[in-house]
């Protein structure tokens, strides 16, 4: 019977005051699911950084990179011969477990399919001992001991044969190697969203052709790293090293996974996540949560002084505290619950967009898990008892004090203009990430300047003399403006170890390089057509010159390991790297004389008007040239973006939660502002019959919001740059944080409280003062 009472009484309440109704269980509805979907990612990335077998025994084996050891730069690449070592020599280690890629110079055919794209992995059959890997059929480690077999992903399988029941279907896969037949003994389902590793094809790893790669260990207990660590430096000198001066580490496999750090290689087949990112958002997604409250919280203050004579009028009837908070608790539950059903729906809705966004993989189907679901309930406990305490403490007042229809408690008063300034300091704040952010990325574009309409075309394993001809054959195509041929992509080079083990990093390419690249020539001259007069010259960059300090380069011995080779031209630098790195010194060969090219790209600069013509042109003549080979290509500017894909997604989230805060703090400053004014409805009509103006009117209404407009910029203005200013700091080059970013973001809170105030005010001051006085 009193819930049955309390309910009505609710459900009345809520049809009298609709807008403070809406506004507060729309607001907690968005809040929640930005809160709802950002907390299952961060569960589902737990789930993976803690995915494995044993988790807190296995490690992933570092070393000390080789090219850049004066720093704690680590590198992933283990050379093949120190785990059969580890295992015989320490008793702690109780298994391993290898990794090779091989995507980057392979072909992969099938009955009618090819791609030099698939994601090929070859690993050890103890996988199973460090990682889960759901099997729809075969058997992984039986898979994995046999040298022409292979296991396939259900997506892969659909993607090539078309179907998923692929057992005993056949594949071969071409490397500098040679050519290996493959039978498919294995479906494994990659359709669970946890997944530390990612790849399309499993292989099983070939001895006599592995050379080196990712290597996870397995302890006999988690505290054996220290001592495992200490011996492996007392046997420095019996351990084989990338070179003499590289240690070992041993990192957790959970600390792995937030590791973004790896420069050296480009370790495709292993899941990383910005930790950095997931912290951002959830705190960009707390505030908006924070937000959500504050309207809640707001409106139901609006609300209760404005039944502050019914609350009144229940006290003198008999009802006591005890009845009055019970009648509260119930509605906040009833309003929290409303809130998060509709919080579920909004959630499916925004699901794709918030994986695009985040590159996650929440499903809906996760949202229901067991780790989802008591986090749902803990939030909603928390979410009902806080505002009810606080609002506990509104109802201390005597009956006679609540019937006094004047009372304006001049704490509510400060609380909720309080509630108004951080809601707009957390606006203002993201509004400043999210155009600095941007900001710094259209810097890297611009001070990068790769052209759009360049394109690389893989041609691993075939010969430059064949790419050549090639070459000079689409050259003269229409709507193609250059071309050159080169031993590796444009944003990689080559590193090149010398004797000593001291590392350069190189191109080898033909005489177009420049001219294909825009690069300028600063002194000096190019490679030339003619074969021999190429023979002895290097080009270098600006970098190469300042690090070595040598004065008038050109016609001077490139350094005392190469004596025979003479600098004939100077680059200005360009960029092939991060803008987190410095540029470092490059030199430039001619393929001709370079002893490991293999012609593995052809770069292209393509004119833009027609261009899936010219893409099909290309195309026919490649099939003519290479008939068993695929055509692929990738535009070198979307490559060069990837480098920087954590930050252009966090500026993407910043945006996207900027947006929303925008939203909801305009939303919770209409309900105030219609609160207010209803309030003042006698003042405002006094106001008008003594002469006041319409304008006069908006000031007075509006002041106040400004007011707090302004202060919260005072307030967030230093956050936002001391938080921008930090994470500038991750760059090598980068923009300045102009004093017009933080006007910009002030003058848009400004803007959107305005014509949000504005609306409600001058239809308060627009009416007819008689309307407001007659029944006074």
């Amino acid at each position: 019977m009193i819930i049955r009472t309390n309910f009505n009484l609710i459900i009345r309440k809520w049809k009298r005051n609709k807008i403070y109704s809406v506004i507060s269980i729309s607001s907690l509805a968005i809040g929640l699911a930005c809160i709802n979907l950002f907390i299952a990612f961060i569960i589902n990335e737990w789930q993976i950084s803690v995915g494995s077998v044993d988790n807190d025994r296995i490690f992933l084996l570092q070393s000390d990179n080789p090219t850049n050891i004066a720093s704690d730069e680590k590198t992933l690449h283990i050379r093949s011969e120190l785990q059969p070592i580890l295992k015989e020599r320490y008793p702690e280690i109780e298994n391993y477990c290898r990794f090779q890629d091989i995507s980057w110079n392979s072909v992969f055919r099938a009955e009618e399919f090819q791609s030099t794209q698939m994601l090929l992995l070859c690993a050890d059959t103890s996988i199973t001992e460090f990682f889960p890997i759901p099997l729809i059929a075969g058997d992984i480690p039986q898979t994995l001991s046999s040298p022409n077999e292979a296991a396939i992903s259900m997506q892969t399988a659909l993607k090539v044969f078309g179907i998923t029941d692929v057992l005993g279907q056949s594949f071969s896969i071409s490397t500098l190697q040679g050519e290996s037949n493959f039978t498919i003994t294995s479906i494994i389902d990659n359709s669970a969203t946890q997944s530390f590793l990612k790849y399309d094809i499993l292989l099983p790893i070939n001895n006599k052709t592995f050379r080196g790669g990712v290597t996870f260990v397995r302890l006999d207990k988690e505290s054996s790293k220290e001592k495992i660590l200490s011996k492996m430096k007392k046997d420095k000198e019996l351990l084989p090293r990338l070179s003499e001066e590289c240690q070992y580490y041993l990192q957790p496999i959970s600390e792995a996974y937030y590791d973004t750090s790896e420069i050296l290689q480009a370790w495709k087949f292993i899941v990383h996540r910005d930790k950095s990112f997931i912290n951002i958002g959830m705190l960009a997604a707390l505030c908006i949560l924070l937000i959500s409250c504050f309207n809640y919280i707001n409106m139901y203050m609006a609300q209760l002084l404005k039944s502050e004579k019914s609350i009144g009028l229940q006290s003198l009837l008999g009802a006591d505290k005890a009845q009055l908070r019970f009648h509260l608790f119930f509605e906040t539950s009833m309003t929290i619950l409303i809130g998060f059903l509709f919080s579920i729906g909004l959630v499916i809705v925004m699901m794709p967009t918030f994986n695009s966004i985040f590159d996650a993989h929440v499903t809906s189907n996760f949202l229901f898990s067991k780790w989802v679901l008591l986090y749902y309930f803990v939030l909603m406990v928390l979410l009902t008892i806080i505002p009810s305490v606080y609002l506990f403490f509104k109802l201390k007042q005597q009956p006679l004090t609540l019937l006094n229809r004047h009372f304006i408690p001049h704490r509510k008063t400060q609380f909720t203009n309080g509630m108004v300034v951080v809601q707009t300091i957390i606006s203002i704040i993201l509004i400043v990430g999210a155009i600095v952010y941007s900001k710094q990325l259209s810097y890297i574009a611009k001070t990068a300047n790769i052209d759009n309409n360049l394109i690389e075309i893989r041609a691993n394993n075939l010969p430059t003399e064949k790419l050549k001809a090639f070459k000079d054959e689409i050259i003269s195509l229409p709507n193609i403006a250059a071309g050159t041929i080169s031993a590796s992509s444009y944003l990689t080079g080559i590193v090149r170890e010398y004797e000593d083990h001291s590392k350069q990093t190189l191109y080898a390419v033909d005489n177009d390089f420049i001219t294909t690249h825009n690069l300028s020539l600063i002194y000096g001259e190019d490679f030339t057509t003619d074969f021999n007069s190429n023979k002895n010259k290097v080009i270098v960059n600006e970098t190469y010159i300042k690090s070595n300090s040598i004065v008038d380069p050109i016609g001077k011995p490139l350094s005392a390991k190469e004596p025979n080779k003479t600098i004939s031209g100077v680059v200005a630098d360009f960029y092939n790297e991060p803008f987190s790195n410095r540029v470092k010194p490059i030199t430039i060969y001619p393929i001709s004389y370079y002893p490991y090219s293999y012609g593995q790209v052809l770069q292209l600069r393509l004119d833009p008007n027609n261009f899936p013509q010219t893409i099909s042109a290309i195309q026919n003549k490649w099939q003519t040239f290479f008939p068993d080979r695929p055509f692929d290509y990738d535009f070198i500017k979307d490559k060069f973006e990837s480098l920087h894909i954590k930050h252009a997604k966090t500026a993407t989230m910043i945006r996207f939660f900027s947006l929303i805060s925008i939203f909801l703090t305009a939303f919770g400053l209409f309900g105030l502002i219609s609160y207010s004014t209803k309030n003042r409805t006698k003042e405002i009509g006094i106001r008008k019959v003594n002469g006041a103006k319409i304008t006069e009117i908006l000031v007075l209404l509006n002041r106040d919001f400004v007011k707090w407009v302004f202060l919260a910029f005072l307030i967030a203005t230093p956050i936002a740059y001391f938080a921008m200013n930090k994470w500038l700091e991750n760059f090598a080059y980068k923009t300045n944080l102009s004093w017009w970013i933080f006007a910009l973001a002030g003058l848009l809170a400004l803007g959107v409280a305005l014509v949000t105030v504005s609306f409600q005010s001058w239809k308060a001051a627009s009416r007819n003062p008689v309307e407001s006085l007659r029944y006074e």
